[in-house]
């Protein structure tokens, strides 16, 4: 990877430690501060809202991988056609 592109990895590495402590962070507080009944509610809102993101949401990543590893393969083998003309 470049220069620019460890950059590009640390920050997006630090945004999934921060997402990952905000996540697991609001289901210490609802443990520590809520009956188990609301934590059956919760459980049960938030398991059904994140199937139905999911089922939405899904599609569009799927694409968006496909995409972006066929833009990386393209760079790779430019990179590599560019190598072998150079020598």
């Amino acid at each position: 990877l470049a220069g620019g592109e460890w950059g590009l990895v640390a920050q997006m590495c630090a945004q999934a430690v921060q997402k990952y402590g905000l996540t697991e962070g609001e289901r210490l507080v609802l443990v520590a501060t809520s009956p188990l009944t609301s934590q059956g509610v919760y459980a049960l809102v938030s398991n059904l809202g994140s199937l139905l993101a999911r089922m939405v949401l899904q599609p569009l990543e799927e694409v968006t991988f496909a995409r972006f590893s066929r833009l990386a393969a393209a760079s790779a083998a430019s990179a590599a056609a560019r190598r072998s003309r150079s020598r």
